[in-house]
């Protein structure tokens, strides 16, 4: 029995449309992976407004992938304990980071922040200490490298 030149033309057609949506959906996750990295290496460079802003755009983009609502979640605690640990609120900053560092997955800048909100309000060892698990976490970092100004 001999097939129809159209039905064989469809059944490529449709064949060639799986593959490619299949390629279209690796893609986006790679691309969703790779601007995640991004965000995580600008929080690294102490670059936490860039972060966030990047952080929503990914939000915005890839909205259907779980992890993404989260990274938005914590770039924009990070942005918030900053200012208030600008605004000497420090209490009021580690109770933002407190949950944040807790996480097994926290970035540097997390600790790094708590550690600074630490030292505002006295407690100077337990600050130092999360300052230099940041340094850990993120050795390369400019924002946590030890300098003699920091």
């Amino acid at each position: 029995m001999k097939i129809h030149p159209a039905w064989r033309a469809l059944s490529v057609a449709a064949v060639a449309f799986a593959l490619a949506s299949a390629w279209r959906l690796l893609g986006e996750r790679q691309e969703a992976a790779s601007r995640r990295d991004f965000v995580r290496q600008m929080l690294d460079a102490g670059q936490l407004r860039v972060a966030d802003f990047q952080a929503t755009r990914l939000a915005h983009d890839f909205d259907e992938l779980d992890w993404i609502g989260r990274l938005r979640e914590t770039t924009a605690a990070l942005v918030a304990a900053n200012t208030l640990i600008q605004q000497r609120r420090a209490s009021e900053a580690r109770a933002r980071l407190e949950p944040l560092a807790a996480a097994a997955d926290a970035p540097a800048a997390a600790h790094f922040l708590l550690g600074r909100a630490l030292i505002q309000l006295g407690e100077t060892a337990a600050g130092e200490a999360e300052k230099a698990r940041a340094r850990e976490l993120a050795p390369d970092a400019p924002l946590f490298r030890q300098g003699p100004d920091r």
